[in-house]
């Protein structure tokens, strides 16, 4: 399951975050009303709706971590040490001492502490660094996809693509294409949705909009010949913090609520098959602009951004 590309955890939990409570070994959940069923790529198993609080129960050895419980100490088995879900606590320090995710990140820092005290919206699968989940996120690339495809494109609970089931895809689609090789290659992608990046909120306005605004204030709304948007930014390796390329993209909330999917599919297509594969790959991945700081339209990577964002429109109007 090990692949290139990290599903990153967005800045807010989603409003339908029930699923979540599948990573809590804080809680032990077990199922009681087959009322309604929910799957997730994410889950280790598949659980029934309406469970109720068992910090212990001896008949249930797989817990909702997927991880075994001890039946004599009640501790559950994660591979690197064991955990305690009666304190949320390791009974042994991390064994992974020093990476640069922990040097960043304070929260990580106490060495017995599970998913950075946050086992609501996060999980460790195996004891040692803190893997993120983020199910928007893994929707947002499916939507990048032909329409044929998406469904063959899942995720782990380690919150990595399945690299083997992408490379398995038959589809001469060049966003599948490049998919397959930001997957292959041995750099690792965190990608996330969030409400903004880069210190700033995301955002849309649409071109009519624009262009009342424009002719209100007294100007020639002709010259506005399309939105006005940020929808996403990518940050190189050399200047993230964890040392990895980063990906965010909107999760169409906030002031980018009017935006389009198509939109919104096409930034994380722009962002993932132009700029960070590019830059993994060591070729110059940022837009290009003019001496006057206006941008170029001729400029390669310019052209190569728009043409997957045109083709990756086309793509959303497959049935």
């Amino acid at each position: 399951m090990n692949a290139a590309l990290q599903i990153a955890l967005p800045e807010h939990l989603p409003l339908a975050a029930l699923p979540r409570l599948a990573g809590n070994s804080r809680l032990g959940l077990e199922p009681v009303a087959s009322t309604s069923q929910w799957a997730s790529s994410f889950s280790i198993s598949n659980l029934t709706l309406g469970f109720r609080a068992s910090l212990y129960d001896g008949r249930i050895g797989s817990r909702t971590t997927g991880k075994e419980r001890d039946s004599e100490s009640g501790n559950d088995y994660f591979g690197a040490r064991y955990y305690a879900s009666s304190m949320g606590r390791w009974l042994s320090p991390d064994p992974k001492i020093m990476s640069k995710q922990r040097m960043f990140d304070p929260q990580q820092w106490n060495m017995y502490g599970y998913a950075k005290n946050n086992p609501l919206i996060a999980i460790d699968p195996d004891g040692r660094e803190v893997k993120l989940l983020n199910e928007g996120a893994l929707q947002r690339i499916q939507s990048t996809l032909p329409a044929s495809v998406r469904s063959q494109v899942t995720a782990g609970s380690n919150g990595m693509l399945d690299k083997n089931a992408i490379a398995a895809i038959k589809s001469s689609d060049p966003n599948v294409k490049a998919l397959q090789t930001l997957v292959g290659s041995s750099k690792v992608v965190e990608f996330g949705t969030g409400k903004g990046a880069g210190g700033y909120d995301f955002s849309y306005q649409s071109k009519d909009a624009a262009q009342a605004q424009i002719k209100a204030a007294g100007g020639d709304p002709s010259v506005q010949t399309g939105p006005n948007l940020y929808l996403g930014l990518t940050t190189s390796a050399s200047k993230s913090p964890d040392g990895n390329t980063q990906v965010m993209v909107s999760n169409g909330t906030g002031d980018a609520s009017t935006a389009p999917e198509a939109e919104l599919a096409a930034t994380a297509a722009h962002e993932l098959y132009g700029h960070a594969l590019d830059e993994v790959q060591g070729q110059p991945y940022e837009h290009e602009v003019n001496p006057d700081g206006t941008y170029d339209p001729n400029g390669a990577v310019n052209k190569q951004t728009q043409q997957i964002e045109d083709h990756t429109k086309e793509l959303q109007k497959q049935p």
